[in-house]
């Protein structure tokens, strides 16, 4: 054969073998780390909010970020070589506040090619709620975020957002696995988790305020590209989507004889406050109702059987009535909104698994005309 061709045909299985993110496994570093919160000492590693990711390496003297103390009963050792980092979701009153890691990728990906993207996850058992979620962000730009707060819509509609349910909560080191197609030229990547989907409580109990959280080791990350799926060893219809929104409601006047269920609705974990995802479908139905003032409409409020249901009552009234306020702020009339709650009552599918919960956590509305 000849010498170019076989040059050629190395160079290309080279180029589709490189793993594109710069030291995914965390071992190469700046400087060693001497504390908690110094994700920026691994190389190429930063955090881009104010949330303090975790950097941790086996050069440190810090015993809380060099592997010899214990996580809670359990040692937690890198999944390979020396070195790896945590990010968190931390739950207060006011608000959640995630944390996220990003990279510079080696180069920028192909618009319309395949890639596979794998990092392995462990579950610290300190924090006491079960969040097991995770989010990618591919982006043209670095990401920005002021706070601590999560991504904004327009940055998850600008870039490619994916999301991945490990239906893990065990102590050990799992495997999360992307197989994608790219819709872009991204050369950044940042990886979270998801707000969209719940925490829940888990069976550990909690010790002290700050373990109000979910909290994982991260380590191990490679994004290739590949045209065989075989080599990811992951699926397309494996644990992970890629977020799309659902169409806005056209048919509004079936709500007269059924009940409808709004779409694009989205709130934070365990709280009534509306996310900026759902102003969009929110508007059309104020839009709707203001063209036609001669109706009025009903909103009720359901949520999954997490929790006790003194407090999913109060929980899906609330959020209803979120709702209720959006519509009068929209020019809707108060005097044509009613709203009520009925908790877990009124499933529309079994709570016997995660996604079956997030349809039933759920606002509906009914029309009617004013007498």
């Amino acid at each position: 054969m000849d010498r170019q061709i076989i040059f050629f045909l190395l160079l290309t299985f080279n180029l589709r073998a490189q793993n594109l993110v710069i030291n995914g496994g965390f071992e190469e570093y700046k400087k060693c780390p001497t504390a908690i919160s110094q994700l920026e000492k691994a190389k190429g590693w930063k955090s881009p909010s104010k949330g303090t990711s975790d950097y941790y390496n086996s050069c440190s003297q810090n015993a809380s970020i060099n592997f010899s103390k214990k996580d809670g009963k359990i040692k937690v050792n890198p999944f390979d070589g020396f070195a790896s980092a945590g990010f968190g979701i931390f739950v207060s009153d006011q608000s959640n506040r995630y944390e996220f890691i990003q990279s510079k990728l080696a180069r920028k990906l192909e618009k319309g090619k395949d890639y596979c993207l794998i990092f392995y996850v462990f579950k610290s058992p300190t924090y006491y709620l079960n969040h097991c979620n995770f989010s990618i962000l591919l982006s043209e730009n670095k990401i920005k975020l002021s706070e601590w707060e999560f991504y904004s819509e327009s940055q998850i509609q600008k870039n490619q957002f994916l999301t991945y349910n490990l239906n893990k909560n065990d102590f050990n080191w799992n495997k999360v696995c992307f197989f994608f197609t790219s819709n872009g030229n991204a050369e950044f990547v940042t990886i979270g988790f998801d707000k969209y989907l719940p925490i829940t409580e888990s069976k550990t109990k909690i010790k002290n305020k700050g373990d109000e959280g979910v909290y994982y080791y991260i380590d191990e990350i490679s994004l290739t590209a590949t045209s065989d799926l075989s080599q990811c060893n992951c699926t397309k219809e494996s644990n992970y989507t890629e977020v799309v929104e659902t169409d806005i409601i056209k048919g509004y006047n079936e709500a007269f004889y059924n009940q409808i269920v709004i779409k694009n609705l989205v709130f934070d974990v365990n709280k009534s406050q509306i996310l900026e995802q759902s102003f969009k479908e929110l508007k059309e139905l104020a839009s709707y109702l203001k063209n036609n003032p001669n109706y009025k409409i009903e909103l009720i409020g359901h949520t999954d059987n997490i929790g006790s249901e003194e407090d999913n009552i109060k929980l899906s009234e609330a959020r209803a009535k979120e709702v209720a306020n959006y519509l009068i702020k929209e020019g809707v009339e108060a005097k044509r909104i009613s709203y009520k709650g009925y908790g877990s009552e009124q499933p529309i599918k079994p709570n016997t698994s995660e996604e079956n919960k997030l349809e039933n956590r759920r606002v509906e509305f009914k029309l009617s005309k004013i007498n």
